[in-house]
């Protein structure tokens, strides 16, 4: 899924970059050469009526954060299985969000297994017990923390 997972992080970048906003579907190609039909929004509207839609299907160790804004989404249907990634902004400062999602990795029984971060800048990859897992990674500008959260079925 580490595979996958890449050509979903590409194709949401290759989204992002469209212009507009709204609801975008398109089938990418990943690095590996397998087709994913990837869904992406990003119209604030369509994102607020979905917000609950997308808290359920986020996994224990990445709930929404609280009061966090979600901006983004982008789902993906593959033969490994599906994905998604949300983007998410809060005007809390980067170690608040950051220790908010360490503890909900550790409250459910998963592993940072790479662990980065600088001073406007984290990252945590996550292993999962039953083998899913995903990335986490905050950045701020001082002003806004931005995260990301993708996640998949198999890792």
């Amino acid at each position: 899924m580490i595979m996958r997972l890449t050509g979903l992080a590409a194709a949401a970048l290759w989204l992002a970059g469209c212009g507009g906003s709204g609801e975008t579907t398109r089938t990418v190609t990943t690095d590996s050469g397998e087709q994913v039909t990837v869904a992406a929004t990003t119209n604030s509207r369509a994102l607020e009526a979905q917000t609950v839609e997308i808290a359920k299907r986020l996994p224990s160790f990445a709930p929404l954060y609280p009061g966090a804004t979600v901006v983004a989404t982008m789902d993906a249907q593959g033969s490994g299985g599906a994905g998604q990634m949300v983007t998410l902004e809060s005007k809390d400062p980067l170690d608040k969000v950051l220790a908010f999602y360490d503890a909900r990795i550790a409250d459910a029984g998963g592993e940072a297994s790479l662990r980065t971060q600088t001073a406007d800048s984290a990252t945590r990859a996550v292993r999962m017990p039953d083998g899913s897992g995903g990335m986490i990674s905050v950045a701020t500008d001082g002003k806004t923390t931005t995260i990301g959260i993708i996640h998949g079925q198999q890792m």
